[in-house]
């Protein structure tokens, strides 16, 4: 029987590639992935902890300014601190306590969609701080579902690439051509799927679903937004790996394309003035088969990140698998291949997790503005201080000056950079020197 939507009901609740697709192709995979992978050297690090809430400042504002607060906050599971900034890995598998201890040294503190392995060591998942969302297409059913370190659920991942926007009926099997009538034929059953599975997770628990490339860009404004705005999660993304797809514009290639993500979701999130985290996904490695599409780099992906975060962004997860390119793997930190990436990402995950009171605290609209190739945003720190996050807008190796001009302040210290640069009439200057570089500025 399928499943259909239920004329009465009126939505109330506001709030990687394809999970099934990615799963199938874990299996052809799977044989090639010890070969071109064995041997692995482990180089990962122990991440630092973060560093304590600093005491607040004066709450006076310039002139012009204006203090945003980030978007939405968890209604369940994930914690409303300062000090939590979710740095989550996308579809990982664990099935012991190394595993755990490994994806722990990264500086992750998120599982986004978890392989459902009889061996998933759910007790150690908790007594470790880590954070888990399970798949409702997955985990619903399963005995360890009531499990307390299970701290919300991904409702469902590229529903949209999968069954289109509609309310069409569902043959309540999964994949291309089961909505009633089949896709083939025109069939949309997309909302109709988000609403079967957003119904099924326990009342009050924390919801969260990824969309793809066709509410980024290949359905209209309005269909888009039944997605985003449908009520269907309570956290929500969009995947779109600009870096590594085969078919991405040269002119795409950048960091600056992620910031556009995140936009794009937050323009679409707005219609209904009910506000949610967006979250954005940053490739590790090779995502896609095609051995001509490029592998990431580790400039690329702190590039990709701090321009989401640049956009809104309020987490990051990381899609860790390589499906093609030099080493096939469903774990890119463990296994090291690139042996820049895992050392990158856990710097950059300490960095974040050490800002997180500052990317956590309100947006300062109006404090600072750019002229030169380079996206920019300000936060009001916990400390009274001005954070100035800024990336370049240009690609590979063009770079360039950039003048910034603030509101107020007289020293800049660029984090993590061991320099300092001088306020004059209200403005600083930096260089960026590459496509992929990134400063941040701590303005008192």
């Amino acid at each position: 029987m399928g499943v259909t939507r239920r004329p009465t009901r009126r939505l109330s609740r506001c709030g990687g590639a394809g999970g099934l697709a990615r799963a199938a192709a874990f299996a052809v995979v799977a044989s090639s992935v010890a070969a071109a992978c064995a041997g692995g050297e482990d180089r990962t690090q122990e991440a630092p902890r973060p560093t304590a809430r600093p005491t607040a400042g004066p709450t006076e504002l310039p002139a012009g300014v204006r203090l945003r607060e980030p978007d939405g906050s968890y209604p369940a599971g994930l914690p409303d601190d300062e000090a939590f900034f979710p740095l989550g890995v996308w579809f990982e598998t664990v099935v012991d306590e190394a595993d755990l201890a490994r994806d722990r040294s990264f500086g992750l503190n998120l599982y986004v969609a978890l392989a459902a392995e009889e061996r998933t060591p759910l007790d150690a998942i908790e007594a470790r701080g880590m954070h888990l969302l399970v798949q409702a297409d997955e985990w619903l059913g399963d005995p360890r579902a009531g499990h307390p370190a299970i701290d919300g659920w991904v409702v469902y991942d590229e529903a949209d690439l999968t069954y289109r926007p509609g309310w069409d009926d569902w043959s309540g099997s999964p994949g291309w051509n089961t909505c009633e009538p089949i896709q083939d034929a025109g069939g949309r059953c997309g909302y109709t799927v988000m609403e079967h599975f957003s119904d099924r997770v326990p009342d009050g628990a924390l919801r969260y679903a990824n969309y793809g490339l066709d509410v980024l860009e290949l359905e209209s404004d309005a269909e888009a937004r039944g997605f985003v705005n449908g009520a269907f999660q309570d956290v929500v993304s969009a995947d779109h790996y600009l870096f590594t797809h085969p078919d991405t514009a040269d002119h795409e290639r950048r960091g600056a394309s992620y910031g556009a993500v995140v936009d794009r979701m937050r323009a679409l999130d707005g219609h209904d003035r009910r506000r949610q985290p967006v979250w954005a996904f940053v490739e590790l490695g090779h995502p896609f088969t095609d051995e001509s599409a490029p592998t990431i780099t580790a400039d690329q992906v702190r590039s990709a990140v701090w321009h989401s975060i640049i956009a809104g962004a309020r987490g990051i997860v990381y899609f860790n698998h390589s499906f093609g390119g030099p080493c096939p793997t469903f774990s890119v930190l463990r296994e090291g291949c690139d042996p820049e990436m895992t050392p990158a990402v856990t710097e950059l995950n300490a960095q974040l997790t050490e800002l997180a009171p500052v990317l956590n605290a309100p947006f300062a609209d109006g404090y600072v503005t750019a002229d030169g190739p380079a996206a920019v945003t300000a936060k009001r720190g916990p400390d009274g201080a001005w954070y100035v996050f800024a990336g370049a807008t240009t690609r590979g190796a063009a770079g360039g000056d950039v003048t910034f001009t603030v509101a107020t302040g007289s020293e800049v210290e660029v984090l993590y950079e061991d320099r300092e640069l001088a306020v004059t009439d209200g403005r600083f200057v930096d260089t960026f020197v590459d496509g992929d570089a990134v400063h941040v500025y701590r303005v008192r």
